[in-house]
């Protein structure tokens, strides 16, 4: 189950997917007057490359469900923010894992 977990996270994200992604969310959150759209998706495209699958798509989902902690549910977030969000998430998983698997290793306590 873990490795398959890992495995998961292997799986990076598409431009195709972080295109789709970016086209979600610039269409359903607001975003700063100021900015221009073209380089706000050359910049999630720069930021998010290398990025799972799984944390843009949770990411994604998050943030339109309005459970992102962190982010906000009025505005786009800045790449820089979203690139974070998917990393905490990705990390916080791969620690979960790698728990597990030291765990499973540590031999059982002898009474």
């Amino acid at each position: 189950m873990g490795h398959k977990v890992l495995k998961i996270l292997d799986e990076k994200a598409t431009k195709e997917e972080l295109s789709t992604m970016f086209q979600l969310l610039s269409g359903a959150l607001k975003h700063q007057s100021t900015a221009d759209a073209k380089a706000t998706a050359a910049a999630y495209l720069l930021s998010l490359d290398g990025i799972s699958h799984w944390a843009l798509k949770t990411a994604t989902r998050d943030i339109m469900r309005g459970k992102a902690e962190g982010l906000s549910r009025t505005f786009m977030p800045s790449a820089p923010e979203l690139y974070a969000y998917c990393d905490k998430l990705e990390r916080d998983i791969r620690g979960c894992v790698e728990y597990v698997f030291k765990a499973l290793e540590k031999p059982e306590a002898v009474s």
